[in-house]
């Protein structure tokens, strides 16, 4: 069972569709045929009893379905409500496995990646976004480097290249904040040994990341997410308790997209055609308080 699940685990961060409206089909049949097939399998096995972790992520599961109810997008509320219910089952079904099979999984799941962008560069490592790669990475590589300490060659190399990737290739810019997090997190863990090499580490880097902030695309996309969340805090304002509901933000971030202009002057606002959606809140609190 161990291996039938990692192997879902990497199929669902893998599968793309190609030539198809929405690439993301594959991604979710794989991760909600798992779902059911794991409760089936939780359900024979008499393993459906609750942990604390399982029973604060229901009490969320519920809320969230109940904030559809006020929600002005129905249909988007209950397209989310759909990934998050797979998500969760798969949460459900690795909890009761090996501890260790999700790093080896996603060490797995972040080679592949790597060989997908390599293989099929248009696609961004099945993700279709250079920034969703990017971040993908980010998230991965802690697995991939525990994956590594216990001298798995997969968490190696998907640390090294995964760590390569970041470095010399992702296109994001965020990847600059995410090596000065990981130096960081490590020189607090090892201030007492290398002082002077943990200090000195993270000011190297935010040196050599100052040409990059001068750069038009990231000042440019760094004032888009200050309108961002600027205007998403005003829309949490609104119904601080209980947001707009599951799935409204895009449906509302047009009242909303030129309040940052009150407080701040940021000159042209960067997402305000009214036809441009901001997709997201570009930070998962702010995303969840304003809807839930």
């Amino acid at each position: 069972m161990n291996k039938v699940l990692a192997a879902i685990i990497v199929a669902t961060s893998l599968a793309f569709g190609f030539g198809v409206m929405d690439p993301n089909v594959p991604r979710f049949a794989v991760m909600h045929g798992a779902a059911g097939g794991g409760f089936l399998w939780l359900a024979y096995k008499r393993r459906l009893d609750l942990t604390e972790a399982g029973t604060v992520a229901l009490i969320l599961l519920g809320w969230t379905a109940l904030a559809v109810l006020w929600s002005p997008d129905k249909w988007e509320g209950l397209s989310q409500l759909k990934g998050i219910v797979g998500l969760l089952a798969l949460f459900f079904i690795a909890e009761r496995t090996d501890p260790r099979l999700v790093p080896a999984a996603v060490s797995w799941s972040l080679l592949g990646a790597m060989g997908l962008r390599l293989l099929f560069p248009d696609i961004d490592g099945g993700f279709g976004n250079p920034n969703f790669i990017t971040e993908f990475t980010i998230i991965a590589l802690p697995f991939a480097f525990y994956h590594a300490m216990t001298g798995r060659i997969t968490g190696i190399a998907a640390s090294a290249w995964g760590l390569f990737f970041l470095v010399f290739q992702a296109q994001s810019n965020s990847r600059y904040f995410a090596l000065a997090a990981v130096f960081l997190i490590w020189s607090w863990r090892k201030i007492n040994r290398v002082f002077l090499v943990s200090a000195l580490i993270p000011a190297v880097l935010v040196g050599l990341s100052l040409p990059f902030l001068t750069q038009i695309d990231l000042a440019q996309s760094i004032k888009a997410r200050l309108e961002v969340f600027v205007n998403t805090g005003a829309m949490i304002l609104d119904k601080p308790v209980f947001g707009h509901g599951t799935g409204s933000y895009n449906y509302n971030y047009h009242i909303y997209q030129e309040v940052h202009t009150r407080l701040f002057n940021f000159g042209a606002s960067v997402v305000s055609d009214p036809v441009t959606y901001a997709g997201n809140a570009h930070n998962e609190i702010l995303q969840i308080w304003s809807e839930q």
